[in-house]
């Protein structure tokens, strides 16, 4: 740089150049200040322009996002409602049932909030409109079921309820995401507003320098502050996260926003709360669970997946009612919730839970089962549910990833097939996946399908087993057991399909077929002068209202006496419903129809159910039987069980008599009605009405008859018959 010399930068014209420049300086800095002041004034009323209208956006979509929300809720209300009133009107028979003050409240309510969304979506308020009233005569049908029968009722009630109001909610969701689209929009406006503020700033501070140092920095103070938190407060909310309060404090523009991004934020987080967390339980709900799941899997996180189904929950709703069943369903989820100490716990559907445990080390296998094993344990400890005690036994399924798969629906598959094998395996259990337990899942659906076609098309019928009365030598009843010739199977053992018919909710439609062919070939035996009872076993599932009703309808359309029928039900029924199980049971009792107590002596074989309910005659269950030749015990059991049934005046039947012993023991501790196939097996109505007219039933020729099969000794009791 070339120097100025000495002299020169002394004398007074050096002064007067410094002078003016510094002059000139300040009256540019004045003008530049004067500029950037008009400028500032320019832009500062077009950006409070700009706030307002971004205000109002954001104003608008809360207040459509709000609306959005009180139609959901209000939809959501009236199909419980509606729900609940016509379950209650169909379950008490009331014919031309009309809306309740509850159900016409929400009605009410409905259609005041529906009215608000006419100026947001006019086609949306008109579906609405119309789902709103497809609602209600769906609601008054099902509360007026065709013949009483209530259970198609609350079925069509749970079908067609979600197909009535799923586009309704479809289109919600659309005009939500609408709305979020807006906001969005919204979003970026004030990006670019933040923007253009920054470079206003910072063009100012450059050019006043230090002069306008001071009111540059209170400015940025002002503005950019706000901006900078609401910035990231629109991060956050994009992140998902939610916010507590209001990032900009003040009446003013920002102030304004940050309370309106605070107000979306709480609407937001409400709508991610109805999304994803259960209503009743506050658990997170199945769509939390399945996306939580693949989220694990991709993070190739080691963990089980744990399927926990409450046990004889269907008995509790039934019994104590559907809102003491709510109350059980949270104190089981918040106890579930207490026990799992790490991983996740969801309500998946009805009283079915499911827990994400993660594990580490390569003892993992003990790790979960004693992580599971806990659980079970503490949940089947008794809690207080409206000042009842009882426990929340559940059946444990369970799978781990990536051993029984790496696939989320591979991994649920497995552990609800475990799951439903710990149901099989008497409850309160916990069972690991297997390949063959996915496998038989596959097969009893398969098989569940095959039960339609065979209901359909008369696969499955009535086999007869004789009941024997030794002492006369005839067959006194014939007991109906179903039989499924499969056409590519073969016979289907009943074990299988009876189970699956309860599970698919066939087994009405297995009850109706069967009873109505086991009663009309009774009525031909009873026509041709063979007068032989008819023994039918219901399940105690089917001891409910409206039983009584069918059996009455079965016997008047296929001219039956019902003093040629009785029932035969197993201790279950008693112990489940015993009020109900008393009322229909003398209700048959005064129908004619005779009552037998089945499997006696396998369950709690309470004295109290002989002298409380009208029961005619006692089946002594053939695992008894069985075990009459080595087990003195048994045999004590059994004479103990015939004593009784001779006193109280009861008639007592054994059955699975399988060998020439076990008959001749009964025979001789005074059993005289035998059932089992040292008889005969089970056979289809006319192979039935031949061998009851040729069989050799006395006493004598059956011993002689087996004898001569044998080539045995007759021994002391064959010779004393």
């Amino acid at each position: 740089m070339n120097q100025i010399p000495r002299g020169l930068r002394l004398a007074g014209s050096g002064r007067g150049t410094g002078v003016r420049l510094r002059l000139r300086l300040l009256l540019a800095g004045l003008a530049t200040l004067l500029a950037c002041a008009l400028y500032l004034g320019w832009a500062g009323v077009t950006d409070s322009r700009a706030d307002r209208a971004l205000s109002a956006r954001v104003e608008h979509t809360l207040d459509g996002l709000e609306s959005i929300l009180e139609a959901q809720s209000a939809l959501t209300k009236l199909r419980r409602i509606l729900f609940v009133s016509a379950d209650l009107g169909a379950a008490q028979g009331q014919a031309g049932a009309e809306l309740g003050p509850a159900a016409l409240s929400a009605l009410g309510e409905y259609q005041s909030v529906v009215s608000a969304l006419e100026p947001l979506d006019a086609s949306v308020h008109q579906l609405l409109q119309r789902t709103g009233e497809e609602l209600v005569a769906t609601a008054l049908r099902a509360a007026t079921p065709e013949n009483g029968d209530v259970l198609s009722a609350r079925r069509r009630l749970v079908v067609d309820f979600p197909r009535i109001s799923g586009p309704a909610e479809l289109a919600l969701s659309q005009l939500a995401t609408g709305f979020q689209r807006d906001f969005n929009a919204a979003q970026t406006q004030a990006r670019t507003q933040e923007s253009r503020a920054e470079t206003i700033s910072v063009l100012a501070m450059v050019v006043l320098g230090a002069v306008i140092f001071g009111l540059a920095y209170l400015v940025s103070g002002s503005i950019l502050a706000p901006l900078n938190r609401i910035h990231a407060s629109l991060l956050r909310l994009n992140a998902g996260e939610r916010l507590e309060a209001s990032p900009v404090a003040g009446n003013d523009e920002f102030g304004q926003i940050g309370q309106a991004l605070h107000e979306l934020s709480r609407f937001t987080g409400h709508l991610q709360e109805v999304a994803f967390v259960d209503g009743l339980t506050r658990l997170p709900n199945r769509p939390r669970f399945e996306t939580d799941l693949q989220d694990w899997i991709s993070r190739q996180r080691s963990f089980a997946l744990v399927f926990a189904d409450l046990d004889q929950f269907r008995t509790i709703n039934d019994g104590y009612g559907h809102r003491f069943g709510d109350s059980v369903l949270c104190s089981a989820a918040e106890r579930l919730r207490t026990l799992t100490n790490q991983g996740q716990v969801y309500r998946y559907s009805g009283d079915l839970f499911v827990m994400l445990l993660p594990y580490a080390g390569e003892d993992y296998r003990s790790q979960i089962t004693s992580q599971v094993e806990l659980l079970r344990q503490g949940m089947a400890e008794l809690g207080l549910v409206q000042d009842r005690r009882l426990p929340f036994c559940a059946s444990f399924g369970v799978a781990v990833y990536p051993d029984d798969g790496s696939a989320p629906e591979t991994l649920v598959c497995a552990a609800d097939a475990a799951m439903f094998h710990a149901k099989r395996q008497g409850r309160n259990t916990v069972q690991f996946a297997r390949h063959n337990y996915a496998l038989q899942a596959r097969q009893r659906l398969d098989l569940a399908d095959e039960m339609r076609v065979a209901l359909r098309e008369g696969q499955i019928t009535p086999y007869f087993q004789p009941i024997i009365d030794l002492g006369v030598g005839e067959v006194v009843c014939a007991e109906a057991l179903a039989r499924w010739r499969h056409p590519v199977r073969g016979f289907v053992p009943p074990d299988e399909f009876i189970g699956i018919a309860e599970d698919s909710g066939q087994l009405d439609a297995l009850t109706d077929q069967l009873l109505r062919s086991a009663c009309a070939a009774a009525a031909q035996w009873h026509a041709a002068g063979l007068n032989r009872r008819l023994a039918f076993n219901l399940s105690a599932r089917q001891v409910r209202p409206g039983v009584v009703e069918m059996i009455s309808g079965v016997l008047r359309e296929t001219g039956l006496p019902a003093q040629r029928l009785e029932v035969e039900i197993t201790e279950s029924a008693f112990i489940e419903r015993p009020e109900l199980a008393e009322r229909l049971l003398r209700e048959l009792r005064g129908l004619g129809v005779g009552v037998a107590l089945d499997d006696f002596g396998t369950g709690y074989s309470s004295l109290s159910y002989l002298l409380r309910f009208p029961i005619d005659k006692i089946k002594v269950d053939k695992s008894f039987v069985s075990q009459l030749e080595g087990q003195r015990q048994a045999a004590k059991i059994v004479a103990a069980t015939i004593a009784l049934a001779s006193s109280l005046e009861i008639t007592l039947v054994a059955e699975g008599v399988e060998r020439l012993g076990q008959m001749l023991t009964l025979y001789e501790l005074g059993c005289r009605q035998q059932q089992g196939w040292l008889f005969a097996k089970a056979m289809p109505a006319a192979e039935f009405e031949q061998w009851v007219r040729s069989a050799p039933l006395r006493l004598d020729g059956v011993v002689r008859k087996q004898m001569d099969a044998s080539n045995e000794p007759l021994g002391e009791a064959g010779r004393r018959a």
